[in-house]
């Protein structure tokens, strides 16, 4: 588990609208990766790559939430095709590749190699909201990367540091 709460997404809720993505099977069929059906599950085993990208582009597209690829997953369903022995994996694959593609912190890993100033403030910004649900997580991604990342991605990380934590993580990138 990585210590963050339920709390975070009922916030938001609270507070607004938090979009989910859907279209998975239509878009993985169209793509000929599956034909819908009893079997639909099977491609988070044997495509798991073309799932992660789904889900990447579903977040980039806007989703707030990933939801884990698992419809048709249980054992009469994939009893049909002989499959059921893979139940549990299926399921926990998918499961999987759904958080690892949430990660805000591997996703701004990802984003602080871009050369754009504009996904680098962006990156900053999705780093300052993550944290805001998981600080010590946002804390261990900035002790790792502050000293290397883009100024403008680390300015909009921290800004609602306090000073003393804000000229701690400025002065790890002037000692760059």
């Amino acid at each position: 588990m990585n210590g963050r709460s339920h709390a975070g997404i009922m916030e938001r809720l609270t507070n607004g609208t938090v979009l989910g993505a859907e279209g998975y099977v239509f878009e993985l069929e169209r793509r000929g990766y599956i034909k819908a059906g009893p079997y639909v599950p099977e491609v988070v085993l044997d495509f798991p790559d073309a799932v992660r990208e789904l889900h990447r582009e579903f977040l980039r597209a806007g989703s707030d939430v990933m939801v884990a690829l698992t419809y048709y997953a249980h054992r009469e369903k994939l009893r049909h095709v002989g499959r059921e022995g893979d139940l549990e994996a299926m399921n926990r694959r998918a499961v999987r590749i759904a958080r690892e593609v949430a990660d805000a912190f591997k996703i701004a890993e990802i984003l602080l190699k871009d050369d754009q100033d504009l996904i680098h403030k962006a990156t900053g910004w999705a780093l300052r909201t993550a944290g805001s649900r998981d600080r010590q997580s946002l804390l261990a991604f900035l002790d790792k990367h502050a000293a290397t990342m883009p100024r403008v991605a680390l300015r909009n990380s921290i800004e609602h540091f306090d000073k003393e934590e804000r000229d701690n993580y400025l002065g790890m990138k002037a000692k760059q």
